[in-house]
C-alpha cells in the first residue's frame, strides 16, 4: 500500500510539474504575444505621431502663406471701373482725343507701350499697377482729359481695338494701393 501510495504521488507531483510547465510554457507563449503586440502598438503610434508632426508642419506651413496672401492681398483694392480703349499711336489717332502733345509721350513722360500703358484718374498715382479682368495687368503712366475717377482707358494699337475690342463696359479692376 506505501507503495501504491507512492507511486500516486509520484502521479500526482509530475502531473502538477507538467501542468506547471506546461501553464508556464503557455504564459510565456502569452507573454511573447503580447510583446508582440506591444511592438506592433507602438510601430503604429509612431506611425501616427509622425503623421501627427508632419499635419503640424503643414499647417503651420498654411498658417505662414495665409498671412503673406493676407499681407499681400491688403496692397491691393477691388474696385468697379468703366473701362475703355485708347489708341495715341494709330495713324488716325486725334490730338485732343487721343493724345495731347506727343501721341508717343505719357502724361508721366513715358514712352506709350501697348499692353502696358493705361490711363486713369488723377486719384491713381504713376506707377501704380492695375489688373483689369480680361485684360491682365497694365501700369498708370497716361492721364486724360476725359478720364475721371471710376474711369481707366486702355493703350491698344488701332482706333478699332479701341472701339471693338475694348469698347466701354464695366469691369473689375484690381488696384495696387499706393
Amino acid at each position: 500500500m506505501k507503495d501504491n501510495l507512492a507511486l500516486i504521488l509520484i502521479v500526482v507531483v509530475f502531473s502538477l510539474s507538467l501542468a506547471f510547465f506546461n501553464a508556464g510554457r503557455m504564459a510565456k507563449v502569452r507573454l511573447i504575444e503580447l510583446q508582440q503586440k506591444v511592438q506592433e502598438m507602438e510601430e503604429h503610434l509612431l506611425d501616427r505621431q509622425e503623421l501627427i508632426d508632419e499635419i503640424k508642419a503643414l499647417r503651420q506651413e498654411n498658417r505662414e502663406l495665409y498671412n503673406r496672401m493676407s499681407d499681400w492681398l491688403n496692397e491691393w483694392d477691388v474696385q468697379e471701373k468703366e473701362v475703355t480703349g485708347y489708341a495715341p499711336l494709330d495713324c488716325w489717332a486725334k490730338e485732343g482725343m487721343c493724345y495731347a502733345g506727343n501721341p508717343s509721350i505719357t502724361a508721366s513722360g513715358q514712352q506709350v507701350v501697348i499692353g502696358r500703358t493705361i490711363a486713369a484718374g488723377p486719384d491713381v498715382p504713376f506707377g501704380t499697377k492695375v489688373w483689369i479682368k480680361g485684360i491682365g495687368f497694365r501700369v498708370v503712366q497716361d492721364r486724360g482729359g476725359r478720364i475721371g475717377n471710376e474711369h481707366i482707358d486702355v493703350a491698344v494699337a488701332t482706333q478699332e481695338e479701341a472701339f471693338r475690342g475694348i469698347g466701354r463696359a464695366k469691369s473689375v479692376v484690381v488696384i495696387q494701393r499706393y
